[in-house]
Formats: C-alpha cells, structure tokens, sequence
C-alpha cells in the first residue's frame, strides 16, 4: 500500500469512528452575501423593462361634477310709507324742542297742513316741516294737532338736550286799520308774541305831530274792536300767540300826520320788561 492509499483509508476510518457523533450543518448566507443578491436581482428586473425603469400603470379616474349653479339676485322692495300729515284747532308753537324752554321756530296756524316727519315715543309732539318754511323743522304739541295718516309709524326722534332757558322777550305787530267808533276812531292793531316770555300788558299812544298831541290807552289785557263792541280779548299774549292791540285816533287829527307807538309789558299795569315799535300814517 502506498503512502496516499494509506492516508485516504486512514480518513475513512476517522469517519467511520466518529459515527454517531458527526453533525451535518448547512452553509449560511451572511447579511452582506443576502443584500448583494438582493441588489442583483433588482438590477436586472430593472433591466428587463424598456429604459431601465420600473413603469407603474397610471390610474386613471372620471368624475362628473354637478353643474355651477346660475345665482339670480333677489330684489328687496322698501315699503313706501304713507305721508302723515297734520293741522291744527288753534294756532300752536313750534320749537326747537318738545318743551315750552326751547326757543321758538315758527307758528303753525289753523288752516295749514304740515308735513309730520316723526314724533316723540309718548306722542306728545309731532316733528313737522314748518308749512311756511318746509326747509326747517321743529316740534309741535300734540294738543291742537289732529293727525292724518298712521302717526305710529313715524320715526322715534330723541329730544335735543334742554336748554338753560332765559328770558327773551320779542314781537312784531302790524296795522289791520281803523273802525268808527264816533266821535273817535279805534286803531286796530294786530300783535305776534316771538319772544319766549309772555306779555302782560300794553299802551297804545297815537301822536299827532302836527298840532302836538297826543292820546295814550293802557290795558291789562289784549283786545280787539269792531265799532265800539270790544271782542278778541285776551289776558296775555304767549309765546307764539297773536292779539290784538287799540289806540284811539280823534277827529281832530284829520289829515294830519299821526305816529303810532305801541308799548308792550312783561307784567300787568305796564311794569316788567318793556319794548316797543312804532309807524307812521295820515289820519283820514
């Protein structure tokens, strides 16, 4: 037997003689060995597609959408309010606020309609276009107003704050002419309060600037003649008011030239504050 006979039958009986106690093992991949497989593969399914690139499939989706609705604008329709309007039994005030303290815008007289513009919550008083200056407004008291129209459905108007009042005494007056009462004639005159305190009493001098003389008549209250018959007569003239005012014109002042002064006062018996007017006239 040769030296390598020798040895390979020698290995044999290694083997025979450890028998049971061999243990087989496979051969395991180490991670390195896995990922570089890895990467093989994944090269050449790259590959095997045109360009080199896996191509996804694209999804592809239809979807309907409702049509965009057409919007048509609403109209909104503002009511047309029914005018309101107003006149009054008596010639009543017109302030600048709902009170006696404020100052006096005009007079709304018996016959005239004016325009309401709104009204204060307990309807006490009326704002108005004042009917001989429909550009200004003012408050009128609701006593001698009757109202035309649905009055409650005029605005709500919040007072003005109230004035600190003072005394503002004012007038004017005009000629109305004369009545006979013989052998002397009564000249006629008409007063408008525009002040805001009353007026209590007057005198009337009619003045003969010819001859001189003079008459002078002094009442405690306001009144108006026809003929002798005195009629029109009231205590005071307020605020806003109108009355009326007579002198007496003697015959003798025919033809002459004759000034007429009237004498107007916050008290009776001609005291308080005084102002006065006067014009001049022919006695016929």
């Amino acid at each position: 037997m040769n030296r390598i006979t020798g040895r390979f039958l020698l290995t044999a009986a290694c083997l025979a003689a450890a028998g049971c106690n061999l243990q087989l093992t496979r051969a395991t991949l180490g991670d390195s060995t896995i990922e570089a497989l890895a990467a093989t593969a994944l090269k050449q399914s790259e590959e095997a597609q045109p360009g080199g690139t896996i191509q996804m499939p694209t999804p592809t989706a239809s979807a309907t959408l409702p049509p965009t609705p057409t919007l048509t604008p609403s109209i909104t329709l503002t009511p047309t309010l029914e005018k309101v309007t107003i006149q009054v039994s008596r010639n009543t005030n017109c302030r600048e606020g709902p009170d006696k303290f404020f100052d006096l815008v005009g007079v709304m007289k018996v016959g005239e309609t004016a325009e309401a513009v709104g009204r204060n919550a307990p309807k006490t008083y009326w704002v108005i276009k004042l009917p001989a200056d429909t550009a200004k407004t003012c408050w009128l008291w609701h006593e001698w107003a009757t109202v035309t129209g649905n009055g409650d459905a005029l605005p709500i108007i919040q007072s003005p704050p109230t004035p600190t009042w003072s005394p503002k005494p004012d007038f004017t007056f005009q000629y109305l002419g004369l009545t006979a009462c013989p052998p002397h004639s009564i000249v006629r005159l008409q007063v408008t309060n525009t002040g805001n305190i009353a007026w209590e009493s007057c005198i009337v001098k009619v003045k003969d600037t010819v001859i001189p003389d003079e008459t002078s008549t002094g009442l405690n209250n306001f009144v108006d003649y026809s003929g002798c018959s005195p009629l029109n007569s009231v205590p005071s003239i307020g605020p806003g008011e109108t009355g009326y005012a007579v002198g007496v014109l003697p015959s003798t002042f025919s033809g002459h030239n004759v000034e007429v002064t009237l004498h107007l006062y916050t008290q009776d018996n001609q005291a308080g504050t005084h102002m006065s007017g006067n014009f001049n006239m022919t006695a016929p």
